[in-house]
């Protein structure tokens, strides 16, 4: 026992040592507490900050997950204040990108809506709206397909392109358009030429060079029979045919067997010596209509040569019994 004036050291010391271990197991329990309530936050339960969203369940889900980057309110929000600045930042991106740019009307748009969108784009809103101009270096003869582009302009309207586009479009097809016909063309003469060349070498070795007088008679043969019996009906449609060619005014053969044929029927109606002497100018049918028709002639080949005036009365399309004649 300890006397007054003194202290009872063992006494306080097994004193001080229960406060001891009554201290550490307060601060062992408040961390297992603390232990226990981070746990359960991870888990997603007993977290207060779910209680704090009411019955959302989306948004519990999304807070759920978002706690589990961020284990404290201060992390959490500092969280959210990274992911707000980062939503902001593409934001303005995104602005800056679509500056100018034009929403395009739904399907329950108003007429007010499209006509500003139109007008905004450069949309006519019918197909008058649209000008089309014809290609600058359109070929001689071939004229401007302004229905076609008509056409083409109702259907510009109806895909809603803007007039430069449209233009641009039709300038488009008008060059290759051009571009193929002059194409086609340039083929096309080298095969008249070609063919002319092919034919008219038939025809030298049957009637020799073509400057010999020969070649020169049949020729005037062949052309008077044409002009004289078909006329110039006749010859547009040889040459729409492609069986006479014409440059430059001439005719130009494109088929041997049409010129022998035409050659030997000019023999048959309108031969005259004067004529394989190198003389076309002078054939001559008197029975034809104009400076040709000559009475006096008519009766002399009469009685001279019936069948050649029955030839030449048929060449000028006329009946033998016109002229007391019958077959």
């Amino acid at each position: 026992m300890a006397t007054e004036g003194t202290v009872d050291t063992n006494a306080t010391g097994a004193a001080g040592d229960a406060a001891a271990v009554d201290t550490a197991t307060q601060t062992a329990a408040a961390a297992t507490a603390t232990a226990d309530k981070g746990s359960t936050t991870d888990a997603g339960k007993a977290n207060p900050l779910l209680e704090l969203v009411g019955d959302d369940a989306e948004t519990k889900d999304w807070l759920t997950k978002q706690t589990e980057r961020a284990k404290d309110v201060p992390s959490l929000a500092k969280l959210a204040r990274e992911q707000d600045k980062m939503i902001g930042e593409q934001a303005k991106k995104l602005g800056d990108a679509t500056k100018g740019m034009v929403r395009v009307p739904g399907k329950d748009a108003t007429p007010e809506e499209i006509k500003a969108y139109k007008d905004t784009l450069g949309i006519p809103e019918t197909p008058e709206g649209y000008e089309f101009k014809a290609p600058k270096n359109l070929p001689e003869g071939l004229p401007y397909d302004g229905e076609r582009a008509k056409a083409f302009a109702a259907k510009a309207a109806e895909l809603n392109l803007t007039k430069a586009q449209a233009q641009a479009v039709h300038d488009w097809a008008a060059e290759n358009a051009i571009g193929d016909i002059t194409a086609s063309k340039e083929q096309s003469d080298a095969a008249k030429v070609a063919t002319a060349k092919a034919e008219t070498d038939k025809l030298k070795k049957l009637w020799g060079p073509l400057d010999g007088q020969t070649f020169k008679a049949n020729a005037a043969f062949a052309d008077k029979a044409l002009m004289e019996v078909g006329g110039q009906e006749a010859l547009d449609e040889f040459q729409r045919v492609g069986l006479i060619g014409n440059e430059a005014g001439q005719k130009i053969i494109q088929s041997a067997a049409i010129a022998t044929m035409l050659a030997k029927f000019g023999q048959a109606v309108y031969k005259e010596d004067e004529i394989l002497r190198g003389d076309p100018g002078k054939l001559s049918n008197p029975f034809v209509e104009g400076s040709n028709f000559n009475v006096t002639d008519q009766m002399r080949m009469i009685k001279e040569n019936r069948d050649q005036a029955l030839s030449f009365i048929a060449a000028a399309g006329k009946s033998p019994k016109d002229f007391g004649l019958t077959n």
